[in-house]
């Protein structure tokens, strides 16, 4: 996966905000990589339990609430939603 994302930095495909603004420039996106090669990462992640139409409803639900707010929403097309962390 890192290097997918180090790949994606290469091209000008990631988009950094606020705080992580810094970390478009090549040197200060190696150094955070360093760092997170360090930890140890546990991911949980299980079938879908009723389709991607069930998924969308769940994710939904949070557009107006503290998870994704308003204010963090970018933009949302037919095939993506991009908000900010």
């Amino acid at each position: 996966m890192v290097e997918k994302l180090v790949a994606a930095h290469a091209a000008g495909e990631l988009n950094f905000y606020g705080a992580h603004a810094h970390l478009t420039e090549a040197r200060a996106f190696k150094a955070f990589l360093r760092l997170a090669r360090r930890r140890k990462w546990f991911v949980y992640a299980k079938r879908l339990f009723a389709g991607p139409k069930a998924v969308l409803a769940y994710l939904s639900r949070y557009t107006h609430r503290i998870a994704i707010s308003n204010r963090r929403l970018i933009k949302a097309d037919i095939t993506s939603v991009t908000f900010k962390v």
